[in-house]
């Protein structure tokens, strides 16, 4: 090589390494400031995020399997309502509770049969839901931080605002399915009772309801609610039947008054879904010995596995899933006496996820309802403890989003790459079992340092 030729890659390398050089540094002033500016940076965030869960619903998947598709039947069920005046639950059974089409009538009333119009307007309503939910969090952990600065992460989430990024960050983790489905309505919901917690628990009882009947499984919260505040307990219960006596009067209106708790019954007689825990190892099986039996249930639009040995293990699920439940309790009394945050937040974590570990279902939009545990649990004094665990749920929140829609289907077997979407599934169910376990045993210490306590006194 000529002594100009190496002089030139000598001043080229040199260029190179000072443009990097002052790269990384913008780079760092950048982050400084969106450190420094902490509640412009969380909103600047969430909104990028919700552009992108916008437009990223229809693109991911196949063409039949799109974040979206239940958009579609939530405009169809308003737009028939309207137009012939049918409706779920006061003309036939519903795989949903009551209060979860109030927001399909919300979006579907004003944009009468116009598919577009309906979809924007429910993803305004769901940002909407969300950024109420972040302004209540951050003001409820701002009062005597605002003027103390934040140079990095670390600082943010010393100071309890990770739990505000961690709304934003779990939505893009979990994906366009977040908001596409009435689950991130009673997700919203349930971080609303949780905020609540700290000043009236009877009103956190209200929102723990008002979600238990939107969806059933982030009403857990109100179980742990009642052990925690014995004290409370008659107002507690009292706002909580008020909360649902319009589903009372809205039963004399239904041709079948059961039509109003109908959804529990198609959770009864379902088999398997190909998603759920304990449907993993057949999967796995099928996808060894290359047997197909997966079979669509237009009842309650879910695909399910069928086996011999997932016939047996989905008869003895309800009995399981029970006894599961009843061991929470029993924990969760064990621990009555400690403080009403950890109580609440442990104990209706330990009962949510005993509700997906045996469970016959594993839709995707279940993992939304992780999102205001953690969200709350990263805003208190015991933050440190919560951020290995929700370390595992952002983890859960990839998969799922990788199972659907971006690899559904794969994971239904059509395509050669079957095996790569079963693989993350069970990846996916693995990470659910390890925070199950986790939670349960943080559950379990609860109790222990309750009895010290206890002893103590004595």
């Amino acid at each position: 090589m000529k002594k100009a030729d190496k002089e030139y890659y000598v001043r080229f390398s040199i260029t190179i390494q000072n443009k990097a050089k002052s790269a990384l540094s913008k780079l760092k002033d950048l982050y400084v400031l969106c450190c420094n500016n902490r509640y412009k940076t969380l909103w600047v965030f969430f909104i990028l995020v919700q552009i992108y869960l916008y437009f990223a619903n229809e693109p991911f998947g196949s063409n039949t399997y799109t974040a979206s598709g239940d958009l579609k039947l939530y405009h169809f069920w308003i737009d028939r309502g309207t137009q012939f005046n049918i409706w779920p639950i006061i003309n036939e059974n519903s795989v949903y509770p009551p209060y979860a089409f109030l927001p399909m009538l919300i979006a579907g009333l004003p944009t009468y049969q116009n598919l577009f119009l309906f979809k924007l307007l429910w993803y305004l309503l769901m940002t909407l839901f969300w950024a109420i939910a972040i302004r209540l969090l951050w003001l409820d952990i701002d009062k005597e931080k605002k003027d103390i600065v934040s140079n990095n992460i670390k600082d943010i989430i010393n100071l309890g605002y990770g739990g505000c990024f961690f709304i934003p960050l779990f939505m893009l983790a979990l994906g366009p399915v977040f908001s596409s489905r009435i689950d991130c309505v009673a997700a919203a919901f349930g971080l609303y009772g949780f905020i609540a917690l700290r000043k009236n628990s009877v009103v956190s009882s209200a929102w723990f309801t008002a979600a238990a009947w939107i969806k059933v499984f982030i009403g857990a919260n109100f179980i742990p609610l009642l052990f925690a505040a014995r004290k409370k307990i008659k107002p507690i219960l009292a706002i909580a039947i008020i909360t649902t006596i319009p589903i009372v009067v809205l039963a004399f209106f239904c041709q079948n008054p059961v039509n109003v708790v109908s959804f529990l019954i198609y959770q009864t007689g379902r088999n398997l879904q190909i998603e759920s825990i304990l449907a993993t190892p057949s999967m796995i099986w099928n996808t060894i010995f290359q047997v197909h039996n997966i079979t669509y249930n237009s009842l309650i639009f879910t695909n399910e596995i069928i086996t011999p040995v997932c016939n047996i293990i989905s008869s003895i699920l309800n009995y399981l899933l029970i006894i599961a439940v009843l061991f929470m309790l029993y924990l969760i009394f064990r621990a009555r006496k400690t403080n009403m945050d950890e109580l609440v937040l442990t104990g209706g974590l330990a009962i949510f996820l005993s509700l997906i570990v045996f469970n016959k279902v594993g839709s995707p939009q279940y993992y939304t309802a992780l999102l205001p545990f953690f969200a709350y649990a990263l805003s208190l004094k015991t933050k440190e403890k919560w951020i290995f665990p929700s370390t595992i749920a952002i983890f859960i929140a990839i998969f799922t989003q990788l199972i659907f829609p971006t690899t559904y289907d794969m994971l239904l077997g059509y395509s050669n790459w079957h095996a790569l979407s079963v693989s993350i599934l069970s990846i996916r169910n693995i990470l659910v079992v390890w925070l199950y376990i986790v939670i349960v045993k943080d559950l379990y210490k609860l109790g222990d340092s309750n009895n010290k306590l206890n002893n103590q006194k004595i």
